[in-house]
């Protein structure tokens, strides 16, 4: 009836429920991403449909919750979200999900100039900057796409960062004023930030030439 407010304390009381199994769930989250997306919550419309698409199931072992249109769709939300985000790794992993899909290419078609528009910034000269919180459980995480990174505008306490790599794992101290460079040799890499849940800051994918 478009009482977003109200919808919000529905879902929170049925999302406390300890009986709901993975379809009553993976129904839940959308609810979730549609009231979020009413709301204008962007963070929490991107994190509700990426544990939808993670317990979703799939169609090819017949326990697929959503069919292909509607997962196709929430791909297409994704790269989006995650564009306005700076979350580019999963933007751009979104999209070559929504490439192998079959008869989604109008959804296809829709988002490729934002993908054209996120490998122009990942291949420019100017630093990326990405906003972020801290999560309930004090730990955020962050796939790279840039082989150098740092911090800035910490609003509480970070105590370390942890760079998991194809190949290789480094936990440091987070330090302010420090750029970490990680060699190309240890693939993809993914931070994971741990420190206070209410602190806030900026993660900067710096570039080839800083800025």
């Amino acid at each position: 009836a478009g009482n977003v407010e109200a919808a919000d304390e529905a879902f929170k009381e049925l999302s406390s429920w300890d009986t709901l199994n993975r379809y009553e769930n993976t129904w839940l989250l959308s609810l979730e991403s549609q009231i979020a997306g009413a709301q204008g919550d962007i963070e929490r419309e991107a994190k509700s449909l990426s544990r939808l698409l993670s317990s979703n199931g799939q169609k090819r072992f017949n326990n697929a919750v959503f069919d292909d249109d509607y997962v196709a769709y929430v791909l297409q939300r994704k790269i989006l979200l995650d564009a306005q985000r700076g979350y580019y790794a999963e933007a751009l992993k979104s999209y070559s999900k929504l490439q192998e899909m079959h008869e989604q290419q109008p959804r296809i078609e829709e988002v490729a100039a934002i993908v054209n528009r996120i490998e122009t910034s990942i291949a420019s000269e100017k630093n990326l900057e990405v906003p972020a919180s801290m999560g309930e459980n004090g730990r955020w995480f962050h796939t790279l796409v840039r082989n150098k990174f740092a911090f800035n505008n910490i609003q509480g306490e970070l105590d370390t960062v942890e760079v998991r790599c194809d190949s290789h794992r480094e936990k440091f101290t987070v330090a302010e004023a420090h750029v970490w460079h990680i060699p190309q040799t240890w693939g993809q890499c993914q931070v994971m930030v741990k420190g206070d849940d209410a602190t806030t800051f900026d993660l900067i994918e710096v570039a080839g030439v800083p800025q």
